[in-house]
């Protein structure tokens, strides 16, 4: 994939540079590439601003490129919180762009016509789009959004846990995560809502957000709430039809 921006000043721009992926290195190519997402960073002598990177998806993952405008995806996954996760990088708070472009290459037709990797992709993000309520489109335009009057802080929230789940390999925060997306989907009190609207002003993420989310979970005893949900569900469920040869 490969992030670019278009509003750098001239006298600092550079194309492209190489590197690799450690820590330092890694450090090295953010810091250049987006200075004011990340201000700890100083400019060694001689060095300019970066106006593309061309990366894997080691750049895909916890790491603030807002100055950035454009991604590029050469690849595309099959896995579409993979996509999310690039994304994630540079649309986020704090980002001065009104809008964010992202640019898909496609496998060649026929190709595509026995892997069916953009029908699978767009099926799977539809199903995201439709369950959770994904903001943004991810792949093309013909997405539908649904967002079920969730605020602007449960997407945050939501979209954040999805991306925690993928990175973690410990099952405990797996489970963890699997609860607070239940909880946090669906009616909230304006407490909590404020509470989560106040952290995506933040711009809170990662482990930070984790723990915060538990702690509203135990504050606001919504796991009283889920258990609420899930007697009213019990309550109107759906009648069963039982079908039978003997009534043919």
């Amino acid at each position: 994939m490969a992030y670019g921006t278009t509003s750098t000043p001239r006298d600092r721009r550079k194309s492209l540079t190489s590197g690799c992926s450690g820590d330092k290195s890694k450090a090295r190519v953010v810091g250049r590439f987006a200075p004011k997402a990340n201000p700890e960073y100083r400019f060694a002598k001689g060095e300019a601003e970066l106006m593309t990177v061309v990366a894997t998806d080691v750049l895909a993952e916890g790491l603030n490129l807002q100055d950035c405008d454009n991604i590029i995806n050469y690849d595309l996954h099959w896995n579409p919180v993979r996509l999310i996760q690039r994304f994630g990088r540079i649309d986020r708070i704090g980002s001065e762009h009104e809008v964010i472009f992202a640019y898909n290459f496609l496998p060649e037709a026929g190709i595509d016509k026995n892997l069916g990797l953009k029908e699978r992709l767009h099926n799977r993000i539809q199903e995201i789009h439709d369950t959770i309520g994904e903001d943004s489109q991810i792949l093309d335009e013909t997405e539908r959004k649904h967002s079920f009057n969730l605020t602007h802080g449960q997407l945050h929230a939501l979209r954040e846990l999805r991306i925690l789940f993928e990175a973690t390999t410990e099952e405990e925060i797996k489970g963890n995560v699997n609860i607070l997306e239940k909880a946090f989907r669906g009616a909230l009190t304006g407490a909590v809502k404020r509470e989560l609207n106040q952290l995506r002003r933040n711009a809170v993420t990662g482990e930070a957000l984790y723990k915060n989310l538990i702690r509203i979970y135990d504050q606001h005893n919504l796991k009283d709430v889920i258990a609420r949900r899930s007697l009213e569900f019990e309550d109107n469920s759906i009648p069963r039809i039982v079908c039978s040869e003997a009534l043919v």
